[in-house]
């Protein structure tokens, strides 16, 4: 393990109580968008990041390694023929065959460039997730396309329960994310690549085709993030298409580096009170265990799967499949066995919160959907079952689901729904905020 160092800048807190990371400015007028909390939230391995603590007590904040980091994300260099010139470089590139292949116009180093020069060398976390786009004539220019506003947040995350930081401190994997999703918070994580590909040649060799992943910006994956209890402290787990994906965690650990996240927590409008705001959270909650447990994975994951439910029309006719499935209906299950109503990641993630916030889970709500009573009441059982997190009589969103974390989510009350409405009903001019 490295030896530990001084944080220069470090504060005990910004107001939140949570972990603050100083940054460099921004460009003038940059500002957050309102989709993500505290701006840029970044999770590493916890191999990567420093621990800072104030006063020897509460662990508040964490710095990014940059040694760790640069043994980390080693070279794996594309294409082949530059291979000779990296490695008669001043600085000495690894060559790692685990980690991802850059795609066939980005590159991870440039041997004509100083050895402490970006993209060769990261010495602050911005490196990491700055992308340089090479036009060609000299033209260039640094996009921080996983950076948004001025503060940067590092949270450490693995999958097991006793793993070590940079400064060789024990922590169970998810204890610093948990602070930031207590029981029962719903959020996003966005999966990318780019610590690997921080140069893009958009010259002529540039082939659209080859480039999926450069037009996606390197985010591979979205997954839904979930507050829970687990082993009677607070946790996090993750709800995937495919349901089996990292088994409800976050990464794998033994790939220090690979694969980091951007977290976002949704913002509701200001219209909204403040005693429907947890019951929306509850809804959205509801409606991801929901639709992963009923929807299938497409093989054809990458552009080749439409997005069926495409309107608030579309929206509520998958919500009346969802429950009518969940209470036992063959034709329902076959709905959701229909190809063109499979759910990759993203969709699942979209769907779940559309579904959230425009279709309450309550009786007034589901009986406009065409859902019968004796389909609602089945679905009710199944959801106080679920609560009641019985091993020995597990609920039809555990029997169902390849995820074996997914027991630990608790899904809402559904009497306490009753009185929820549609998000938009809140306003008199929703379109307006």
């Amino acid at each position: 393990m490295s030896e530990r160092r001084p944080f220069p800048g470090s504060k005990a807190g910004d107001g939140d109580g949570l972990p603050s990371f100083p940054s460099t400015p921004g460009p003038p007028g940059s500002s957050t968008p309102a989709l993500f909390l505290f701006a840029t939230l970044i999770l590493l391995h916890p191999h990567l990041a420093f621990p800072q603590t104030s006063g020897g007590s509460t662990l508040l904040h964490y710095q990014l390694d940059p040694e760790a980091a640069n043994r980390t994300f080693k070279v794996k260099v594309y294409p082949a023929a530059r291979a000779a010139d990296a490695l008669t470089a001043p600085f000495s590139f690894g060559l790692d065959a685990s980690i991802p292949s850059p795609t066939p116009a980005s590159n991870l180093i440039d041997p004509e460039r100083p050895a402490d020069a970006f993209p060769n060398r990261i010495t602050r976390i911005e490196d990491a997730f700055t992308l340089e786009v090479d036009l060609g004539e000299g033209r260039k220019f640094a996009a921080p396309t996983h950076l948004f506003g001025n503060d940067i947040k590092i949270v450490p995350y693995a999958d097991s329960d006793d793993v070590k930081d940079a400064a060789g401190q024990s922590h169970r994997g998810d204890e610093a994310v948990a602070r930031y999703f207590p029981p029962g918070e719903v959020g996003f994580a966005i999966k990318h690549h780019r610590p690997f590909n921080r140069i893009l040649e958009a010259t002529s060799r540039f082939g659209v085709n080859g480039s999926e992943d450069e037009i996606k910006l390197q985010d591979t994956h979205i997954e839904i993030v979930v507050g829970v209890i687990r082993n009677g402290k607070p946790g996090v787990i993750t709800v995937n298409n495919p349901q089996n994906y990292q088994h409800g965690g976050f990464g794998d650990e033994q790939a220090a580096g690979d694969y980091p996240m951007i977290f976002c927590k949704p913002v509701f409008p200001r219209y909204l009170p403040a005693e429907a705001r947890a019951l929306l959270m509850d809804n959205i909650r509801t409606m991801a265990v929901g639709f992963n447990t009923v929807t299938e994975f497409p093989d054809d994951y990458d552009g080749g799967d439409p997005l069926a439910a495409r309107s608030p029309e579309k929206i509520r006719e998958n919500v009346k499949m969802m429950i009518q499935a969940v209470a036992g209906s063959s034709a329902a299950r076959d709905y959701f066995a229909q190809e063109e109503n499979y759910m990759y990641c993203a969709e699942l993630a979209f769907v779940a919160s559309s579904a959230g916030v425009l279709v309450p889970l309550n009786h007034q709500s589901v009986m406009k959907l065409g859902v019968s009573e004796r389909e609602w009441a089945a679905f009710k059982k199944e959801v106080a079952l679920h609560n009641k997190q019985l091993k020995d009589h597990p609920s039809f969103f555990v029997k169902h689901n390849d995820n074996p974390r997914i027991a630990l989510v608790r899904l809402a009350d559904l009497d306490k729904l009753d009185s929820l409405k549609s998000l938009p009903d809140y306003s008199n001019s929703p379109a307006t905020e």
